[in-house]
């Protein structure tokens, strides 16, 4: 995360890849001031902004999170269903299918294609970009058995515009990314990949139960951090406060 401050910067480092399924579907096409993790402020509202940071460091004290890559994603995906009209179609996704859906401006190749509607299962990856001056913007949708390689505009896997980030069409790509197979992962077993705990948005009955441990848990890493040294008093108390919030 960066606050930006005239010319002054304050930085938080963050995982370097797979911790955000948005991050990672728009993989770095975003401009900086649509960049959710960079936050300019006006100078008054500064020291607020700091306190921000501060609360952002702990928290990743308290969750453990690594400098490095993830191996699972820490935030979660867009909400579904989500629907975006743009360029020369309509995407729609709901969790489970992705529908393509062709307008007028579609070239004769995608039309006479017609409608595609893609399995979550059988997706191997989502792309989004945003358009250029020599560039259309795209957001594609891959499969293991597709020949090579069409350009966005020809492509009945891709929806394609001319201007700018497509409207709502990241958020496609993130919700989407959310729920394939993380980049950094294990594979899990085919026979779990159905399993309610494996479905994101779902809930088990015991998973409250699972939560409150692993915060107590938190709770007494955190005091041996602090009895070690690691941890100064001040950074143990903020960071088991938000601990506590949690609980």
């Amino acid at each position: 995360m960066v606050l930006a401050l005239l010319n002054v910067t304050c930085n938080i480092p963050v995982p370097e890849g797979g911790a955000d399924p948005f991050t990672q579907a728009v993989a770095g096409w975003l401009p900086d001031d649509a960049d959710p993790y960079r936050l300019v402020v006006e100078p008054d509202a500064f020291a607020l902004a700091e306190l921000l940071v501060d609360d952002v460091r702990n928290c990743r004290i308290v969750e453990q999170v690594p400098d490095g890559p993830t191996d699972r994603y820490l935030m979660p995906g867009p909400d579904v269903p989500l629907r975006v009209s743009v360029g020369d179609g309509t995407v729609t996704f709901d969790g489970e299918h992705v529908r393509l859906e062709w307008n007028s401006s579609a070239s004769a190749g995608k039309r006479s294609v017609g409608p595609r509607l893609f399995r979550v299962g059988d997706l191997v990856s989502v792309e989004w970009e945003r358009a250029t001056f020599t560039d259309y913007g795209c957001l594609r949708f891959t499969t293991g058995g597709e020949p090579g390689r069409l350009p966005p505009e020809k492509d009945p896997s891709c929806l394609a515009w001319t201007f700018g980030d497509g409207g709502t069409a990241p958020l496609v790509a993130a919700a989407v990314t959310a729920r394939l197979p993380h980049p950094y992962g294990t594979p899990r077993p085919a026979s779990d990949a159905d399993s309610p705990a494996n479905v994101p948005g779902r809930d088990t009955a015991s998973e409250g139960e699972h939560d409150v441990d692993a915060l107590l848990r938190r709770l007494r890493e955190l005091g041996e951090l602090r009895r070690r040294g690691v941890l100064t008093e001040e950074e143990f108390t903020l960071a088991k406060q938000a601990v506590l919030r949690r609980l």
